[in-house]
């Protein structure tokens, strides 16, 4: 946040190609960097985010992936949600969009 306050301690980091995740005990996720095909999960469409920005639209987050372009969440509660580059299909949506800025909660027929 730009006042350097989070909701919780960091309960862990981690990055993909060219961004960087911080993960909050709080379940709270922000994010920061590369955002050129939405990896930071903000509706703003600008190719860097250099203050780690929260995602919003995702309950309390459990686990974090990052790919080169994309970003994949599970939450407290199991959901999966999506979210940047989508070229080559990897964001598992039944619909193949080039990418998304914004979360996309992932149906659960995606895993039968």
């Amino acid at each position: 946040t730009p006042d350097g306050k989070y909701n919780g301690s960091i309960a862990c980091i981690g990055g993909g190609g060219a961004h960087m995740f911080i993960l909050l005990t709080s379940g709270d996720l922000y994010l920061c960097g590369w955002n050129k095909d939405g990896q930071i999960g903000c509706s703003k469409v600008v190719n860097d985010v250099i203050i780690p920005t929260r995602v919003l639209g995702v309950p309390q987050v459990k686990r974090v992936a990052c790919g080169w372009s994309h970003t994949l969440v599970c939450t407290m509660d199991g959901a999966v949600f999506v979210w940047g580059s989508n070229s080559f299909g990897q964001l598992g949506t039944e619909k193949i969009v080039s990418h998304t800025n914004l979360p996309v909660l992932l149906e659960a027929s995606v895993f039968d």
